[in-house]
């Protein structure tokens, strides 16, 4: 079944982030990270979302992108953000908003979502949600 085939996916994700987060340097790694990780699964990264930075405002800077990217910025200590890939069967399909302005489904393409917020310290990131 493809759906538990999309949730081990954001859950090897989600581990590998664990390991792996502390050898990443730039937010272009976590984009390229994100779409090795979906590939080898045989599915796709959504790239009509991102992730975000945490600061006055809970949606600011810097824009985290889930896909393959050129952002060079440097991960610094004191950065605090979120990645929250989408991870679907298909390549990029229809999307829908349903009424409460807030869920948007993607259409004929099941889908898998895991987010986590992330907080650089000085001896690297430390995923502040744990599952």
């Amino acid at each position: 079944m493809r759906s538990r085939s999309q949730k081990n996916a954001c859950m090897r994700e989600s581990k590998l982030a664990k390991s792996d987060s502390r050898s990443m340097r730039s937010l272009t790694q976590y984009g390229w990270f994100k779409s090795d990780v979906a590939e080898k699964e045989k599915m796709y990264v959504d790239d009509n979302f991102c992730g975000h930075g945490i600061a006055k405002y809970l949606h600011s800077e810097p824009i985290i992108s889930h896909t393959r990217n050129k952002n060079t910025t440097p991960i610094e200590e004191g950065m605090v953000f979120t990645v929250e890939p989408i991870i679907t069967l298909f390549p990029h399909r229809q999307l829908y908003m349903w009424p409460d302005n807030f869920t948007i489904t993607s259409v004929n393409n099941p889908s898998a979502q895991m987010e986590h917020m992330i907080v650089v310290h000085k001896n690297g990131p430390e995923i502040l949600t744990k599952l």
